[in-house]
């Protein structure tokens, strides 16, 4: 009554899967029989095969057909030779290992020669460059002293031939000695500079730990799913301070209200406005669409907004190029459904703005979309979803349109002339009264 049931839901042959034709299907069978209890084989009974052998340079190898198998009851005292050589042998009881140095205790070594110079890990990989510095400052000296010999007339008088190979070689020697600069010096490990590299999304830090952790994950499995599915490949997305970092790097800004949202400081309003003017996007969720976010679902928006050049805003038409910009959609759900989303009533520019292509400058809901796109580090949704994975997908798809049109334009408003165009070349291609058609 104690015993055990181990059900593999497969069929012997390949009828439901081919793991029986694989030889992870034997191991499996392997070990069913090694954790059998009624008839299972003592340790001290049976032989042990090698299986996987260690080399000299220490590899495990297939095992060599001159190693003898090892009874059970000897395995532990067995001490490694070239007949029995250290690796895995598979016995009744499994895959045992033997170790190449089981008995010995780890040796620590007190005491070194006295020529001996201890150094560490950082200290040894340092490349010394103290005798090269010291040889081209000696031959910088050897340059002055013979350019100073020269102005004051002190040399003998040199050949044309030799005049003109030492002027070869001084020239030679400045353009070894002079380091490699850019037109302008950049810091590979600056934000700006990475950003400016690599195409990234960024969000707006809050100051409110709990939201900005979520807006990051959210912006996180965007990438990812923009990765996975799109020509878009963004890389790691990068929270930026309004007031002090560059912002024209970034396609789109994210932010993400907390519960308690504190208005933009003069100078972080005077940089978004640049922003936006100069052809940026800027997405305010609000996170307040569910159910018990009570009726005003924009509560603190304004006090985000304050200072702000802020459009007029309208729901989203549905016939706009965001609803086909890469996938057809009807609703921008995010974590929660049928709620609207607001975008800027007209795109025509003004005079000094650089609109791009037509794109809202500003994007506004309240269907914490941020939510429903963010996972952990191993790609996992981190939050419920009011429609389950089906919503899910669907504010994944409103994502990657969101930031094909922000990268594209209104590129895809063409498409609804195509027709007339066509029809149109086909009317000028047909031939006219009294012409002839060469076939």
């Amino acid at each position: 009554g104690e015993g055990m049931l181990i059900l593999y839901h497969v069929t012997a042959g390949p009828d439901w899967s081919d793991l029986p034709f694989s030889g992870v299907f034997v191991d499996m069978l392997r070990r069913t029989i090694a954790a059998g209890n009624g008839e299972a084989v003592p340790d001290e009974q049976g032989l042990y095969t090698p299986v996987l052998s260690l080399n000299a340079s220490g590899q495990l190898v297939q095992a060599d057909a001159h190693a003898a198998p090892l009874q059970a009851s000897d395995f532990a005292i067995t001490i490694p030779s070239q007949a029995s050589p250290p690796g895995f042998y598979q016995g009744p009881a499994g895959i045992r290992a033997l170790n190449v140095a089981a008995g010995y205790d780890p040796v620590a070594v007190s005491q070194w020669p006295a020529s001996a110079r201890l150094l560490g890990d950082a200290e040894a990989k340092t490349m010394r460059l103290g005798g090269l510095l010291i040889a081209l400052a000696l031959l910088v000296l050897a340059l002055d002293i013979i350019l100073a010999l020269a102005l004051a007339g002190r040399l003998p008088r040199l050949s044309r031939r030799a005049t003109s190979a030492m002027v070869f070689a001084l020239a030679g020697l400045s353009v070894l000695g002079t380091p490699l600069a850019d037109a302008q010096s950049i810091d590979p490990k600056s934000q700006e500079a990475q950003a400016a590299l690599d195409m990234r999304l960024a969000y707006i830090e809050t100051g409110d730990a709990r939201t900005d952790r979520a807006t990051r994950a959210g912006l996180t499995g965007l990438s990812l799913i923009l990765t996975r599915r799109s020509s878009v490949e963004p890389a790691e997305p990068f929270a930026v301070d309004p007031e002090t970092d560059a912002l024209d790097v970034y396609p789109i800004l994210f932010l993400s209200l907390p519960d308690n949202p504190e208005p933009f400081s003069p100078q972080a309003v005077a940089h978004l406005n640049a922003y936006m003017r100069n052809g940026g996007a800027l997405f305010i969720d609000t996170r307040r669409g569910g159910d018990i976010a009570g009726p005003n679902s924009f509560e603190g928006l304004s006090t985000t907004l304050e200072g702000l050049d802020t459009p007029q805003l309208t729901p989203v038409p549905p016939d706009h190029v965001l609803t086909r910009s890469f996938y057809l959609l009807d609703e921008f759900p995010g974590r929660y459904s049928g709620r609207r989303l607001w975008i800027e009533a007209s795109v025509a520019a003004t005079p000094g703005e650089r609109r791009g292509d037509g794109v809202s400058r500003l994007f506004v809901g309240d269907a914490d979309y941020l939510a429903a796109w963010a996972v952990d580090e191993r790609g996992r949704p981190l939050y419920s979803v009011d429609g389950g994975d089906q919503q899910r997908e669907m504010a994944n798809r409103f994502g990657i349109n969101l930031v094909v049109y922000v990268l594209t334009g209104n590129y895809k408003e063409d498409q609804v002339h195509l027709p007339a165009l066509l029809e149109r070349l086909g009317e000028e291609d047909q031939p006219g009264p009294g012409e002839e058609v060469i076939p």
